[in-house]
């Protein structure tokens, strides 16, 4: 089974902005620091603190790295994670993607409605993982574009947004869409 712990709490929401626009969201809920990043930080500052209050120094030993290696990497990752990830659907003009960091840094891609030939949903296998995502296929462009690269929505989330996206983008009643696992 999968550990609780080493799981993301991610929320999703949809809201319609007008007839003709559609943002779908996925945010992070969870803390950004587990309890184990907590002890792997307070373990270091700790032998920081008792190596300037009681030894008036600070000795690059092994232990002092032992402690700092695991503090920097935790916190540089921490630095780079996705806190939000979402889709943004305008008719008339085509779609946006943004990714928003923790560090406060977005990233945002947008293709032209001209330039989307299609929307599929794929089934994508890792070592230990079978996962749905969703792409774009754009005219120009050899690789398919992901919307949400990050968080993996649940198939029938998938779904909603997969329906949804295809009437704003091509004008295709949402009710009338049929996908292989509605038949």
């Amino acid at each position: 089974g999968i550990n609780a712990e080493y799981t993301m709490a991610i929320k999703f929401s949809s809201q319609d902005l007008s007839d003709s626009i559609r943002e779908y969201k996925q945010t992070r809920t969870d803390p950004l620091f587990s309890k184990f990043d907590l002890i792997v930080f307070a373990s270091f500052f700790l032998y920081l603190t008792y190596q300037i209050m009681f030894e008036h120094t600070i000795r690059l030993s092994f232990t002092f790295w032992i402690l700092l290696v695991p503090s920097v990497i935790l916190a540089m990752q921490k630095n780079i994670a996705v806190k939000e990830e979402s889709l943004l659907i305008m008719h008339e003009l085509g779609i946006q993607i943004k990714t928003k960091l923790y560090n406060g840094k977005e990233k945002s891609l947008f293709i032209d409605r001209s330039k989307i030939k299609d929307i599929v949903i794929n089934e994508g296998i890792t070592m230990n993982n079978v996962i749905f995502y969703m792409a774009f296929i754009v005219r120009g462009k050899t690789k398919m574009v992901l919307p949400f690269q990050n968080f993996y929505p649940r198939l029938d989330t998938l779904l909603k947004i997969y329906k949804g996206t295809r009437s704003i983008v091509f004008g295709e009643p949402e009710d009338d869409i049929q996908t292989q696992t509605d038949s």
